[in-house]
């Protein structure tokens, strides 16, 4: 009897789509492992956007010649000193 009860749960254990807390490589729980993934897109994510903000900043700006402060290069007049520009 113990026989035939085995064979059948062998047979069945494969098609049983039990989800493990250990999924994850390393032994890490698979919660834990998908948060510190969400984490890590995350911060790359933001890594891209500030260097695209920063490459457009050096890009598209210049330095006003009397209160040496960034401003947009199609500027006319310096937002922070008021300095008239060229």
């Amino acid at each position: 009897m113990f026989s035939v009860f085995a064979l059948i749960v062998l047979i069945c254990l494969p098609n049983l789509n039990i989800r493990t807390n250990w999924a994850a490589p390393n032994n890490i729980p698979s919660q834990q492992w998908e948060t510190e993934q969400y984490r890590a897109r995350q911060m790359d994510t933001d890594r891209r956007r500030r260097e695209a903000i920063l490459s457009d900043l050096q890009t598209d700006t210049k330095v006003c010649p009397d209160c040496a402060e960034t401003i947009r290069a199609a500027a006319k007049v310096c937002r922070f000193c008021g300095h008239r520009l060229a």
